[in-house]
């Protein structure tokens, strides 16, 4: 489902603007995956670009509990002198991934047939 943001002027200045700003530590909360951060934690020493733009992520939403896939995709900048900003976006990938497991399971299963014969 896609979510429009609107085009509106806030402090003098037009554009789109976060419809959202959540700390780094309750998005990596929802991870399903022990220590597996959404959005790396740069005073660990973490690049200050996240490599992996694509990389999906295995999550479960605390309103009704049902598990989720998500991709980010932006980098993490430094401000001030302790903080850092993640700029970019993130966004459910479940209809895509699960249909893309799917699509792999059948191609294994063909392949294992081919082979039998």
């Amino acid at each position: 489902m896609w979510r429009t943001l609107p085009y509106h002027v806030q402090n003098g200045q037009p554009g789109l603007h976060p419809a959202f700003v959540l700390p780094i530590r309750t998005i990596n909360s929802v991870a399903l995956n022990e220590g597996d951060a959404i959005i790396p934690n740069l005073s660990d020493g973490a690049a200050s670009t996240i490599e992996q733009l694509g990389r999906e992520f295995l999550i479960r939403r605390s309103d009704d509990q049902d598990e989720r896939w998500i991709a980010r995709r932006g980098e993490v900048i430094r401000e001030g002198h302790t903080g850092y900003r993640f700029i970019g976006v993130i966004y459910d990938v479940t209809a895509s991934t699960t249909a893309e497991h799917a699509l792999r399971q059948l191609a294994d299963t063909l392949e294992s047939r081919v082979q039998q014969e």
